[in-house]
């Protein structure tokens, strides 16, 4: 179980990292060139189909931060081969690079999709919109890997699970270091 949940943790950590990047390149000076919505300002009716949150920026950075850490990942399984014995056998002869890809785009495609039905919702930016705002970069993970490295269904409900406890934990940490202004 240990081991499963470990696997879990490390399959997710490139999507979680993908999507706490942007929050982090929206403070470095030298990419301020980049901060233009993804949406184009382009609306649907009268509100924005993604609002200022999300940013060229926010998904070069975010999709790089999850190629660059999925390499990591797979130079630390070469190097200890006994430890990719306990991971499924689609995931080690995955291809990193497409697999950081698919992670770090799914990551914050899933959070953008998730952003456009809040905007409808008449949700405001930055509140908290319960259970969508933690799953909905784990959904766009899982989605974006399912035909690449296709998991047991045990997996993606622990993907799930995981994915919010960690999401909860990364709010909880992000307000006491001063990043976010809600510990939910």
């Amino acid at each position: 179980m240990l081991l499963k949940i470990f696997f879990l943790v490390w399959f997710f950590l490139p999507s979680g990292i993908a999507n706490m990047v942007p929050v982090f390149a929206a403070r470095i000076p030298w990419l301020d060139r980049w901060n233009y919505p993804a949406d184009g300002y382009i609306s649907a009716g009268s509100k924005r189909l993604l609002g200022d949150h999300k940013t060229i920026r926010g998904f070069v950075c975010g999709i790089l931060a999850g190629l660059v850490v999925t390499v990591i990942q797979f130079a630390i399984i070469r190097q200890w081969p006994h430890l990719a014995a306990t991971f499924p056998p689609d995931y080690v002869s995955a291809n990193p690079l497409l697999l950081g890809l698919l992670l770090g785009a799914g990551a914050l495609l899933g959070d953008s999709a998730k952003s456009f039905f809040k905007r409808r919702a008449g949700v405001a930016p930055g509140k908290s919109w319960f259970p969508f705002d933690q799953l909905d970069y784990v959904l766009g993970s899982i989605v974006f890997t399912v035909l690449y490295v296709p998991l047991s269904l045990g997996h993606y409900l622990g993907l799930l699970v995981i994915g919010v406890l960690l999401h909860m934990a990364a709010v909880y940490i992000g307000y006491h270091l001063k990043i976010r202004d809600s510990a939910m």
